[in-house]
């Protein structure tokens, strides 16, 4: 997610949830982007995760995900 790779993101994502990371656990893990890497990543970090979900990847990370 820091490096800003939509792959990367989407792999990850999945794996965490395989694993049996929830939607809290994996939320607040990409809130350490904030001080690590800025608001706009942590934005675009959330916005591939809705996408991914809505790809069938991962859960989203909101109800009320963006189409």
């Amino acid at each position: 997610a820091a490096k800003r790779r939509r792959r990367g993101l989407r792999l990850h994502l999945g794996r965490a949830f395989a694993a049996g990371a929830t939607v809290a656990e994996v939320s607040e893990a990409l809130s350490f982007l904030i001080m690590v890497c800025s608001v706009p990543t942590l934005t675009d970090a959330a916005l591939e995760w809705a996408a991914a979900a809505r790809d069938g990847v991962c859960p989203p990370p909101y109800d009320d995900a963006p189409e």
